[in-house]
């Protein structure tokens, strides 16, 4: 079986032929593929081809998951929907005869509007084991493309593969049903239990939403402005019908919709809902004879909504063009603008010839704050370490912050003293604060009270934010000329460094990047110095497009009330994209040290193939 058989609409040879990957229990089998990509991507885009340019473009990643007899269908109905919407196809098929979890490599194209190159997409063919569910999760997760969206098409029985869909729905933007094969609807739609914990996901079901006219023209009846505004206003709805499993999925795409948080779900059928602006629901269903709707609001008249059940009508099968048109109007119009915005500009990235090095966040979560301190100063040890034996010096950029004071302070202790080439270290600060150094808030302050006071650092290596210029934009200018000069890097450059120490804060903040703040990767400058509305304060900070060129990142947090935060940055979707998301080096590693509350609503096996 060739390893890449390249189905070309604009015919030249874009991937060479090979063998069969297959996965292995590690990240070996992932990090294969990456690395095969990049290579024949590379050789593409460099001229061996027919085309002038080649575009390899990734709008989304589509995870699509099967019965293998089912293959025919369903690769059509992802090829379909990724000639319209690029994206990275991971096609993943639960195959009896399969004795390992194997993948396979191809590539499809089609003319750019101009006619001047071609757009194309990769597809991942996985084949598995009915068995191999846990492997197939981690590889999954491995093989996304980070910062993008990503899309589930579900067309597994969900009563034998209920752990894979609890485990992948988390990841989804929007996740692709079919309602005959539910077992348990509330357990699937209402799951988020305390509403800040796992990432939402839209919905859409293949039975529901498009093959019957009724519950189709409720769809369209709910999106016009008086229902609309019900909706939002509405203290009680009331869904009455025949079919309990029916009326289940109306409420549950109203939830969806409507990106409600869901309090309590309990066997009573009554489920209770807090939207946004704090305000309370209450969802219930009844048995009745026809269907209606009813939505109730303490300043309004009710409004009913009836009608007839006409019965299923014959469901298409998956490549059916309609579903197909069905799918990529709900991508569309689920997603927010500027999410395709931010995947337009990775895809540009993934066109460059480091487009390869796509890496999963590593992930190392410790039982308390203790140990999470004592973790992350034995992994600065080690870094600075191989830094110094492979080019004589390591460069890191500090962190203000309670975690990493606490790092700090245990690589004050005799042990790293000792071990640590302390006179080889060039010292930055990832942001300041906009005060004197000798100011009780300087992160400066703090790194030198907790550790550079306290150990033989070499005074002409510490490089502190120049606060005490006449403003922040000044001392960003200056500080980025220090590191200029240190580096010697021309302007069109980015430095390296070593280590860049990060924290997170509980509105997703990272550095000085506050939400709302204008930066991005695209920006030239290595730092930045303003004022910032979200903090109505002044900051100094590093940017995007240096922190991501460093070779490590390590970004620690702790604490429970990090969790939310901490779960929306690694599992980011439609509505979560903080700044803390952005944090995703060009060719280096990205390392989370958190402690066992900090990480309660993440799941370790979704990134233990982080490489």
């Amino acid at each position: 079986m060739a390893i890449a058989e390249a189905r070309i609409i604009d015919p030249f040879a874009l991937l060479d032929s090979g063998g069969t990957i297959a996965l292995g229990a590690d990240a070996g089998g992932t990090e294969r593929i990456e690395r095969t990509l990049t290579g024949l991507w590379s050789r593409a885009m460099h001229g061996e081809s027919d085309c002038q340019s080649v575009y390899r473009l990734s709008l989304s990643n589509l995870m699509v998951l099967g019965q293998a007899g089912d293959e025919p269908a369903l690769d059509a109905m992802a090829s379909s929907i990724a000639s319209q919407h690029p994206s990275r196809v991971l096609l993943a098929l639960a195959d009896p005869g399969a004795r390992e979890l194997t993948a396979t490599l191809s590539a499809s194209c089609r003319k750019n509007p101009t006619g001047s190159g071609v757009i194309c997409w990769e597809k991942i063919t996985l084949r598995f084991p009915p068995d191999e569910e846990e492997r197939l999760g981690s590889a999954l997760r491995a093989l996304m493309i980070g910062r993008i969206a990503t899309i589930v098409v579900f067309a597994l029985p969900t009563d034998r593969h209920r752990a894979l869909l609890r485990r992948i729905r988390r990841w989804a933007d929007l996740l692709v049903t079919q309602s005959d094969e539910l077992g348990a609807v509330p357990d699937l739609l209402f799951w988020d239990s305390n509403g800040n914990r796992k990432a939402r996901c839209h919905w859409l079901d293949r039975r529901w939403e498009s093959t019957n006219d009724v519950r189709t023209g409720w769809a369209a009846r709910l999106r016009e402005p008086d229902a609309a505004s019900l909706l939002e206003q509405a203290d009680s709805i009331v869904c009455a019908g025949p079919d309990a499993t029916t009326i289940r999925l109306l409420l549950g795409w109203i939830h969806t919709r409507m990106s409600w948080n869901v309090i309590s779900s309990p066997d009573s059928g009554v489920v209770r809902i807090r939207r946004h602006d704090g305000s309370r629901c209450r969802l219930r269903f009844e048995i009745a004879d026809t269907f209606s709707l009813t939505l109730s609001a303490t300043d309004s008249p009710p409004l009913v909504l009836d009608a007839t059940d006409t019965g299923p009508t014959a469901v298409g099968a998956w490549d059916d063009p309609v579903w197909v048109d069905r799918m990529l109007g709900a991508i569309h119009e689920d997603a927010p603008a500027e999410v395709f915005l931010t995947a337009a500009g990775a895809a540009y990235r993934l066109s460059e010839a480091a487009a390869g090095h796509l890496r999963l966040p590593r992930l190392a979560v410790s039982p308390d704050s203790d140990a999470l301190a004592a973790r992350a100063a034995a992994r600065f040890a080690e870094l600075a370490e191989e830094a110094v034996a492979a080019h004589g010096v390591f460069r890191v950029a500090l962190a203000g912050g309670r975690t990493p004071e606490a790092m700090y302070r245990e690589l004050a202790q005799p042990e790293y003293r000792a071990r640590i080439p302390w006179d080889k270290i060039d010292w930055f600060w990832g942001d300041e604060r906009w005060v004197p150094h000798h100011h009780s808030d300087s992160n400066y302050l703090m790194a030198r009270q907790a550790l550079l006071d306290h150990v033989p650092v070499d005074q002409s290596r510490v490089h502190p934010i120049p606060t005490d210029r006449n403003s922040p934009a000044e001392a960003a200018e200056d500080y980025e000329l220090v590191i200029r000069q240190l580096w010697g890097e021309r302007v069109w450059h980015t430095p390296a460094f070593d280590l860049i120490l990060l924290g997170i804060g509980e509105d997703g903040h990272t550095a000085s990047w506050f939400p709302g703040l204008e930066l991005d990767s695209s920006d030239y400058r290595f730092a930045w110095g303003g004022y910032v509305p979200a903090i109505d304060a002044n900051r100094v900070t590093l940017t995007p497009r240096l922190i991501n060129g460093a070779r490590h990142v390590l970004l620690l947090a702790e604490g429970s009330r990090k969790a939310g935060i901490v779960a929306q940055t690694l599992y980011p979707n439609w509505e979560h994209r903080h700044p803390a998301a952005r944090i995703e080096p060009r060719e280096g590693y990205l390392e989370w040290y958190l402690d066992r509350d900090a990480a309660a609503g993440v799941d370790e096996r979704d990134f233990a193939g982080g490489r």
